[in-house]
């Protein structure tokens, strides 16, 4: 029978802070033989606003979102590494949880603003609730860390 492979979630919100999750993912893609599944959460557009704008909002953010992991996936392609998009709206911690679970995710691997004390009490941490509420390890990565000396080249095309 052959083994099943295992995937890594890599949520990415269009920043460059979460984008330097993706050397390490691609690190342990390749050590693992895993594949990568690229979340792109979309926020919902607020209550209030009348539907033919909100439909435009929302068609104008998924397009936005596919244009972002479509790039997202070639760096990866030319890593030698094969990716998936996906995209959902809601809130992150939630969604992100949910599709651990619908898509048989074995990792997450995710970055972390590092923040403490009172501006985490304050602002919170979309990688703490994924940590509290995950059914899966989450590997964080903090933005100073650096990638393996032997994987840095994957730097070049991932990040």
């Amino acid at each position: 029978m052959p083994r099943q492979l295992l995937v890594l979630l890599v949520p990415l919100d269009g920043s460059p802070l979460a984008e330097l999750a993706l050397p390490h993912a691609a690190f342990l893609a390749k050590r693992l033989r895993a594949r990568i599944l690229l979340l792109r959460v979309n926020p919902e557009i607020g209550a209030g606003v009348d539907p033919y704008t909100i439909r435009r909002l929302a068609e104008e953010d998924s397009a936005r979102a596919h244009a972002y992991l479509d790039v997202q996936q070639q760096k990866l392609g030319q890593a030698g590494l094969a990716a998936e998009g996906i995209i959902r709206v809601g809130d992150p911690v939630p969604t992100i949880t949910a599709v651990v679970r619908e898509r048989s995710v074995s990792y997450v691997v995710m970055t972390t603003h590092g923040r403490s004390g009172l501006q985490r009490a304050l602002f919170g941490s979309v990688a703490d609730g994924v940590i509290r509420e995950s059914p899966v390890p989450v590997v964080v990565i903090r933005p100073s860390q650096p990638l393996p000396s032997q994987f840095a080249h994957l730097a070049a095309h991932v990040h």
